[in-house]
């Protein structure tokens, strides 16, 4: 006779007598069985979630990433799709992404800022506007959040300066990079952007 069988035997069938000790053994059983039952199924959960997290993850960074040596741009970013798709790869898209500084130079207010571009020829879509807005076509054009314009005072076409997180190096000492944009347009972000 095994011995895990020669227990159970125990403290099961031969413990009729005492019926507390049969009562509690069972409940030790069935409670150990839920427990391991609960175990297994989180577990099963847990590797499916796993794998669907994994899934979007791909799904939604890029497998390769060309980045800029020592400097802050890519000359010839044309070259490197060219050869990109070349080699087999099917979607190719440039972007920005980064992290700056937003001001408003009129209030004196600023905060972090998240840049990030969006494709080539797909803005996003900004929300309605209650009057059309005059846009200068000779400053760049931006898109923010309602949150981020609104804790900055700003709103549609008004001017926007992003300072980088780097500086350049002149005679007279270090110098933030900042350019100034206008807010074409105020969008809610998307998962796909």
């Amino acid at each position: 006779m095994r011995l895990e069988t020669s227990i159970a035997k125990r403290y099961l069938w031969n413990a009729r007598k005492q019926r507390h000790t049969a009562f509690l053994s069972s409940i030790s059983i069935l409670g150990l069985a839920v427990g391991v039952a609960a175990l297994l199924i989180s577990i099963a959960l847990l590797s499916g979630l796993q794998g669907q997290i994994k899934r979007q993850l791909i799904a939604s960074s890029p497998q390769v990433l060309a980045e800029p040596k020592g400097q802050h741009t890519i000359d010839d970013a044309d070259a490197i799709v060219a050869l990109a798709a070349k080699l087999g790869m099917t979607d190719i898209q440039p972007f920005i992404s980064g992290i700056g500084y937003g001001g408003n130079q009129e209030d004196g207010r600023g905060r972090p800022v998240h840049i990030r571009s969006y494709r080539p020829g797909a803005p996003p879509k900004p929300e309605r506007r209650a009057r059309p807005v005059k846009l200068d076509p000779d400053i760049p054009r931006v898109f923010v959040t309602p949150a981020f314009a609104s804790s900055l005072s700003l709103g549609e076409g008004n001017s926007l300066t992003i300072i980088a997180p780097r500086a350049r190096l002149t005679p007279f000492g270090p110098v933030p990079v900042w350019k100034k944009y206008q807010i074409a347009g105020l969008v809610i972000p998307s998962e796909s952007q």
